[in-house]
């Protein structure tokens, strides 16, 4: 699109991209872009506007557009997944985990990891207060950990939204949310080390660790990083960060990486509206916001670098409606809690990003949630549909897959070696005695 912008004849130039293009290989090549420019001295003004999906700059001599519209084009042909590249998810096998008469369906820590050559599936099992774990290669074999509760080895009672990273058999980090210390124990349930994360007497503003399957810590060397939801409503949420990262070599702690300031702009409604999830390949650290259509990834070594892409779903309205356009509404002593519950239940939600090393591609999950009538019936309360959205290694939408949320679970999702493992809800209604996963394959069209 061109138009005049004055006597000068310099000209405006937005150059609009389609949703599928790889707006992040511009947005990273932009100092490129700059630096020609400057040479050509006759461009300025150049930069990135996200919410169109566009360049904008002034250019004085239609025939330096000419060269820079060519230099953008051979850009996108050196980075950009071709058109008809489209995939998508299918069905590839099944997991049947076997349970004892201690274990129920729903976990809130699962999670598949790598020890050697062995692959391993292992979750918090709250009602016993221990951790289960399987060979994935004999999943009818359960190996335990009883976790005491008091004692030289007690980690306390173990509550439904504390956490696990199991690292091998015998490095297992638990983290116990009600009393905000972070344990290392072995394949015995042995103490091996513990650490202070949260002082909850400490008067504080900063954001409490707050995980789940979708929302999980994550471990790189010697550093723990966990995703935090808030501690308290704010005025301006983009001054505040989002992440706390622990080193279990120097004990130091620091929050990380800001909250979209999006938040700054309005009221959003529950809490779980504000909780980021955390991914890692790598070189970059990427968080997800749930009423943000864009991700950011930073640079694990220089949290500065940091690029933004678009990884929108076409189930979530281009502009996400918040519950009341005042941010203030958040610290209002009137709040209706059922209409902002209902309406949080109701609205659709990026909830979680995970990054699979095994096919350099990135998962972004999708709550397609239920209607009012559905949730004022309850019983569809905690079933909202699942859609995910892929993307290559550029950061590029390739794909978008939506799920039953009658059959599969919300979220007990995760990576594995073959693929996408996702819990499925409708095969515990038949067999009590299975956790089964459904191990769906990326595939092309």
């Amino acid at each position: 699109m061109v138009g005049q912008q004055n006597a000068q004849e310099i000209l405006q130039i937005n150059v609009e991209l389609p949703l599928q293009v790889h707006l992040v290989t511009l947005q990273e090549k932009e100092q490129d872009v700059r630096v020609i420019l400057a040479h050509l001295t006759k461009i300025k003004n150049i930069h990135y506007n996200n919410y169109n999906e566009c360049f904008t700059f002034n250019i004085i001599n239609m025939k330096y557009f000419y060269i820079l519209v060519t230099l953008l084009i051979l850009s996108c042909k050196n980075n950009l997944t071709d058109k008809n590249d489209t995939f998508t998810l299918v069905s590839k096998s099944f997991l049947h985990f076997k349970l004892d008469d201690k274990t129920g369906f729903f976990h809130n820590s699962i999670m598949f990891s790598e020890d050697g050559n062995h692959e391993f599936f292992s979750f918090l099992n709250h009602i016993n207060n221990s951790i289960y774990y399987y060979d994935v290669g004999s999943p009818s074999d359960i190996n335990k950990i009883k976790l005491d509760i008091e004692g030289e080895n007690g980690v306390g009672h173990l509550e439904t939204i504390s956490a696990h990273f199991f690292k091998d058999q015998n490095n297992i980090y638990i983290y116990n949310i009600a009393v905000g210390k972070l344990f290392l124990v072995n394949s015995k349930g042995n103490i091996l080390n513990k650490y202070d994360i949260i002082d909850y007497k400490a008067s504080t503003d900063n954001p409490f660790p707050e995980i789940t399957a979708l929302q999980p810590m994550e471990i790189i060397a010697d550093d723990i990083y966990f995703p935090c939801g808030l501690n308290s409503r704010k005025m301006k949420y983009s001054n505040s960060n989002t992440v706390l990262k622990f080193n279990i070599k120097t004990l130091k702690k620091e929050y990380i990486l800001p909250f979209s300031n999006k938040y700054d702009n309005a009221f959003y409604g529950s809490t779980f509206k504000y909780l980021p999830s955390i991914t890692f390949n790598s070189k970059k650290i990427f968080v997800s916001f749930p009423i943000e259509h864009n991700v950011f990834g930073y640079d694990i070594g220089n949290l500065k670098n940091k690029v933004e892409f678009n990884a929108s779903s076409e189930y979530v309205e281009r502009k996400i409606k918040p519950f009341n356009n005042d941010v203030k509404y958040g610290l209002s002593k009137n709040r209706n809690f059922k209409k902002e519950d209902i309406f949080s239940l109701t609205t659709p939600d990026y909830q979680s990003i995970k990054y699979d090393k095994y096919r350099n591609v990135f998962y972004r999950i999708v709550h397609v949630r239920r209607t009012k009538e559905e949730v004022r019936l309850n019983n569809l309360l905690f079933s909202p549909n699942i859609s995910i959205i892929l993307l290559d290694s550029n950061y590029v939408k390739i794909g978008e897959v939506l799920l039953d949320g009658g059959k599969y679970h919300h979220v007990m999702i995760d990576v594995c070696k073959e693929g996408l493992a996702i819990a499925r809800r409708d095969y515990y209604k038949k067999n009590e005695n299975e956790l089964v996963f459904e191990i769906l394959k990326l595939e092309k069209k």
